[in-house]
């Protein structure tokens, strides 16, 4: 086949084998083409057996805090008290959760808390680790706020920030993608309804939720911190499902600018950048 006959702006007309877009070969261009790195099985295997990992870190530093349990004896040094932070003991607030006040309270709070932290985790260690932190903190002020005698009762046991992960699990539920189906969302948001409901009463009449159907020790029962967990894990869940889908809008709103460039041609949207 005879050659096609130059073009009049002097660059070369194309032949029946060249594609009608070419892509620009400068790799320096401002709007490269991101390609993803392929995951390898085994980096794959090592991200979904993490949160058993932690899970079980976890469980031993809550089986050596609480070591004197076995000999009926608590770990009052990591417990909050209101004189704590007067007398220079500022780790109190961070450190209360893992003290317990016997074996059946151990098992109980631990068992729960684990279970939960293993179910949120497909989210980043430390986002649960921000959900737990909140949820202490928020069973600490309303404990403070809700209970006049705190600092005679003192304060102990993960049943706040488990309650703090119940809710972000039921947040997560109802935040599932669509492509899951309506099951996923409509068991979130009946289990955020009871929760709310459960602690509300707790809050409102003082006591635990069947708490005389305990047939361990559990000490005395400081029900309101229930209802400071679900809200310090709620309210910190939202800010930071906002804060990304802000940026996730921040970021398609710059991509779309970038769309219109002369250089972003068809090929590069079809490669990823959207």
């Amino acid at each position: 086949m005879a050659p096609h006959p130059a073009e009049p702006n002097g660059s070369a007309a194309l032949t029946d084998h060249e594609p009608l877009i070419r892509l620009p070969m400068n790799t320096s261009s401002a709007f490269p083409i991101s390609r993803a790195a392929p995951v390898s099985p085994i980096s794959g295997n090592l991200a979904a057996l993490r949160p058993l990992a932690e899970a079980a870190g976890l469980l031993a530093v809550l089986l050596l805090v609480n070591l004197g349990l076995w000999h009926g004896e608590p770990n009052a040094a990591l417990a909050f008290r209101t004189g704590a932070m007067a007398e220079g003991h500022w780790w109190v607030p961070l450190t209360y959760p893992l003290v317990h006040v016997s074996l059946y309270h151990l098992v109980l709070d631990a068992g729960a808390f684990l279970y939960l932290w293993h179910a949120l985790g497909h989210l980043p260690c430390r986002r649960r680790w921000g959900l737990t932190l909140s949820a202490s903190l928020g069973a600490l002020l309303f404990a403070r706020i809700g209970v006049p005698d705190i600092h005679v009762l003192g304060l102990c046991g993960l049943s706040g920030p488990a309650h703090g992960l119940l809710a972000a699990v039921a947040l997560e539920r109802i935040w599932s993608p669509r492509t899951d189906g309506s099951w996923p969302r409509r068991v979130g948001a009946i289990s955020l309804a009871i929760l709310a409901a459960k602690v509300i009463c707790e809050a409102w009449t003082g006591d635990a939720f069947l708490g005389w159907l305990h047939p361990g020790d559990v000490g005395v029962p400081v029900a309101i911190c229930h209802a400071g967990g679900v809200v310090g894990a709620a309210a910190a869940w939202v800010i930071w499902t906002w804060a990304d889908h802000a940026t996730d809008r921040y970021r398609r709103s710059g991509i779309s600018r970038a769309s219109r460039h002369p250089s972003y041609d068809t090929k590069a949207r079809e490669a990823g950048i959207r």
